[in-house]
């Protein structure tokens, strides 16, 4: 649960007066006077299609998170929770957008994110780096590893759906690839 909290920048305490007395715990989370406006301009333009979107997070609360939210604005999405599982995952699944952490058991992220540039099943798909490594040498070798973004965790909702409202405006990424669900 504090993890979960504390992606979307909040606060978990915890305090008891003593033994038998119980357990009371505190989530507190930042104020969002503009979320409402904020959202509006979020969400994909009318007519956009969805994305096929894999998800590669070895945090499995925060890739449950990430995953419902995507899927609630529509996006057919599939998750992989190591980086030796994420290319098979990506050349069955055909994903028009990858988000990928970066520290991840098994390959890195951007040892993953070299193999699907290398494979042909992969080699064209949008890849995002979603992790919190955010120096400049960490951004570096993201670009160098074939990465097209670096979003620095903790990435706000959105940020994150703004972000690919973009992506459905510029380009029709992976249309000839998209099958029905």
């Amino acid at each position: 649960m504090r993890g979960i909290v504390e992606l979307h920048r909040g606060h978990v305490t915890a305090q008891s007066r003593g033994v038998g007395t119980g357990t009371e715990l505190r989530i507190s989370f930042p104020p969002c006077p503009d979320a409402a406006a904020a959202v509006t301009t979020a969400v994909a333009p009318a007519g956009a299609r969805p994305f096929r979107i894999l998800v590669i997070e070895d945090n499995g609360d925060a890739a449950e998170l990430l995953c419902d939210l995507l899927r609630s604005e529509g996006h057919c999405v599939e998750a992989a929770d190591s980086g030796t599982d994420a290319a098979q995952i990506a050349v069955r699944f055909h994903p028009d957008v990858v988000l990928c952490d970066l520290g991840l058991p098994g390959k890195d992220g951007f040892e993953v994110a070299a193999e699907l540039r290398r494979t042909r099943e992969t080699a064209q798909v949008h890849l995002i780096a979603l992790s919190g490594y955010g120096s400049k040498e960490d951004k570096r070798r993201s670009r160098q590893a074939g990465f097209d973004l670096h979003i620095t965790k903790p990435a706000d909702a959105i940020t994150l759906l703004g972000l690919l409202s973009n992506l459905a405006e510029r380009s029709e990424i992976g249309a000839e690839r998209r099958r029905p669900e």
